[in-house]
């Protein structure tokens, strides 16, 4: 199989664009090499060949394929935790005054990856609330688009060096240490705050609620 044409580039940046609102026109050499190993081993000749079968796939089961494998997923605990900072400061107060009365609170992480960032915010709202928690209805909604990252996610599985940055009381609370091995797992506590659920951006917003 020869190169990545630019031809068969193109017609895959324009598949991710207009199906996904993926901008990947600056990144060949990416895409070449992500793709060169899967598209040859599964018989395809060309990568027209594949993106054509890509297109013409009723099932979605190729186009899920192409997403997990060219959709970067870089995150961790605590990311950017000046912005926990401001919501366990900032919103949630403003929140919690808001909703006094309703006591119904919902917080979307749009693109949740494998889980970091949806569970330092249900610990952050947990936290937050404290011995009040119970007297509220909190969830987490976490969305992305790849299938493979959100199996990650729901099972909530980690490497111990993964929770380092995170405050100690919250390791002993929202982890449990998975016996013989270097990794954890979250507590249910924890795994009970997040819904996670497959979700493209570019589709109409299927929320009933705020």
């Amino acid at each position: 199989m020869g190169n990545l044409t630019d031809e068969e580039y193109l017609r895959i940046v324009r598949f991710l664009k207009n199906r996904y609102g993926i901008d990947m026109s600056r990144k060949k050499e990416i895409v070449s090499g992500r793709l060169e190993n899967y598209v040859t081993s599964h018989g395809y000749k060309t990568y027209m060949d594949y993106i054509l079968a890509v297109e013409s796939d009723n099932t979605g089961k190729l186009e899920k394929t192409l997403v997990n494998i060219l959709t970067t997923n870089h995150t961790f605990f605590m990311r950017e935790s000046e912005h926990f900072d401001y919501m366990k400061q900032v919103v949630l107060p403003y929140l919690k005054q808001k909703e006094s009365i309703n006591r119904d609170l919902r917080v979307w992480c749009a693109a949740s990856s494998t889980g970091e960032e949806p569970y330092t915010l249900a610990m952050v709202m947990l936290d937050f609330f404290g011995l009040e928690q119970s007297k509220w209805d909190t969830k987490v909604l976490a969305t992305d688009i790849s299938t493979n990252v959100l199996k990650q996610a729901m099972h909530g599985e980690y490497e111990t060096d993964a929770i380092e940055a995170l405050p100690e009381h919250w390791k002993r609370r929202f982890f449990h240490q998975i016996l013989g091995t270097e990794r954890c797992k979250v507590t249910n506590e924890l795994k009970n705050e997040v819904i996670f659920r497959k979700f493209n951006l570019m589709d109409e917003f299927p929320f009933k609620r705020r």
